[in-house]
């Protein structure tokens, strides 16, 4: 994995905000229209599209909840979707031996 620097999350920046803009203009919403009902200003929005702040998660949670998608949606592209399948495995195993009882928990771990 590589190590991030200013680059690299200045990059991450600019994708989400390219994301969000994304998604706005499908959805036919202004920048005005969309930073009222996240609780910003329009200049603020712009500076989020534009990667030049950087969105808090809290604010993400609420700009995601306006637009009517996921922050996965905007997230998504961060992240290799091979651990999330083998995290999924591994909780589905976990969740049949749990119902199994603590012997099959045992068979499992060894």
């Amino acid at each position: 994995m590589s190590r991030l620097n200013s680059s690299n999350t200045a990059e991450m920046d600019i994708r989400i905000g390219s994301r969000i803009r994304h998604f706005r203009t499908a959805r036919g919403l202004s920048q005005t229209a969309l930073a009222e009902k996240a609780g910003v200003t329009f200049q603020q929005l712009q500076k989020y599209e534009k990667g030049t702040n950087r969105i808090a998660t809290s604010r993400l949670v609420l700009i995601c909840k306006a637009l009517e998608i996921s922050p996965a949606d905007v997230l998504d592209q961060f992240f290799d979707e091979r651990p999330a399948v083998i995290a999924t495995a591994a909780v589905f195993v976990a969740g049949a031996a749990l119902d199994n009882g603590p012997s099959e928990i045992q068979r499992i771990a060894a």
